[in-house]
């Protein structure tokens, strides 16, 4: 299969099926190189906790209108977990959040796509200390960058509050990014400039957030995320491939997930493509989350009304949950916990409908509306 796309089958997904299933599934096509294994070929599908990855986990918040001014995402991590963002406000052109990266190294982003149709988006402002550079791979756009100092420091058991608004003016939008940190007040972040149509200017909407772990080798090498169970590359069944250099696979920081990669010369023009197994990315990973929205400049902020959990895994896949806990900062209001990785939780579900939000925050009437 070329690698291109390999990379969009994989993305995503760690799937789960028999031999039946997988064959009652693919076409033939002169393009592919790889090939179901033989019937008698029986690979153990079933979940066990440190081969399963952590799937990644969203909540999207459905605001009233759709459409907003502002967007504002408290983020709350117990326990840090190597190698993972947790995506506060996300939305229809970018994201903002915090990542723990490999040992105590940390990182707060903001970036923003480029529209399909306009200019490359332009940085305008960035706090000290915030690279702020052109991205590619996911997409083209503008990214803000910050992995070291005090602002790019982050604790655990803290709430960091992130606000995205969208202003529009006349060649498009000017979209920044406000963080809130516990006794150090507002700073903003960066603020974009963004290119797009008269009609999208000024709002933000498809709100989300996320947890998502970001290691393996495949990943690094091909933006590869997950393998497939049940495939045989270049004549062979995956699980020879990937056990064959186990022991001595070279693993270095937030690749440690990634053992037993295998590289083979595809049957195409000398392509060569790997495939691995996973491991480290199963670690459990955990956040909790808030959500308030602005519908205009000026007006009352007021909290998402509902929510949908969902995420890259089945149903039926057991370490995976996005679901509503009592909130021990404020009596009485809900929050949003998502959960990924590790052993099978006894909560597995991905919740939906509304929710008794906490208050708006303090800090929201303390940010100033320039």
């Amino acid at each position: 299969m070329p690698v291109a796309s390999l990379r969009r089958l994989l993305r995503c997904f760690f799937f789960r099926r028999t031999q039946a299933e997988l064959r009652g599934a693919v076409k033939k096509d002169e393009a592919f190189d790889f090939f179901l294994a033989p019937d008698t070929f029986q690979p153990d599908c079933g979940f066990k906790p440190g081969r399963d990855p952590a799937p990644a986990c969203h909540t999207r918040w459905l605001s009233e209108p759709g459409k907003v001014h502002a967007f504002a995402c408290q983020v709350r991590v117990l326990e840090p977990s190597e190698c993972t963002y947790y995506c506060a406000c996300g939305f229809q052109s970018g994201y903002c959040g915090i990542q723990q990266l490999e040992g105590q190294k940390q990182m707060i982003l903001f970036s923003l796509w480029n529209h399909q149709k306009s200019a490359r988006v332009e940085n305008l402002v960035a706090a000290p200390g915030v690279d702020a550079k052109p991205f590619g791979g996911e997409g083209m756009g503008m990214g803000a960058y910050c992995d070291k100092g005090t602002l790019a420091a982050w604790r655990a058991g803290e709430a960091y509050l992130f606000v995205i608004r969208s202003r529009a003016v006349e060649s498009g939008s000017e979209v920044s990014c406000h963080l809130h940190k516990p006794q150090k007040g507002w700073v903003e972040f960066a603020r974009h400039l963004r290119p797009e149509p008269e009609e999208d200017r000024g709002k933000l909407w498809g709100l989300y957030s996320f947890i998502e772990d970001f290691t393996g080798s495949l990943a690094d090498v091909y933006g590869i995320r997950l393998c497939v169970a049940g495939l045989l590359f270049g004549g062979r069944p995956v699980k020879e491939l990937c056990e064959k250099r186990e022991a001595n696979s070279p693993t270095t920081g937030c690749d440690e997930s990634a053992r037993g990669t295998e590289t083979r010369t595809g049957r195409r023009g000398g392509r060569k493509a790997v495939m691995g197994r996973f491991r480290g990315n199963s670690v459990r990973r955990s956040a909790q989350y808030a959500a308030w929205v602005q519908v205009e400049p000026g007006a009352e902020w007021q909290a998402v009304a509902s929510i949908k959990g969902t995420s890259s895994a089945d149903l039926d896949v057991p370490n995976k949950c996005v679901r509503l806990v009592e909130c021990d900062m404020n009596e009485g209001c809900e929050v949003v916990c998502m959960e990924s990785g590790g052993g099978a939780l006894a909560d597995c579900g991905l919740c939906s409908g509304t929710w008794r939000a906490p208050p708006v925050p303090k800090a929201l009437s303390e940010l100033s509306d320039g």
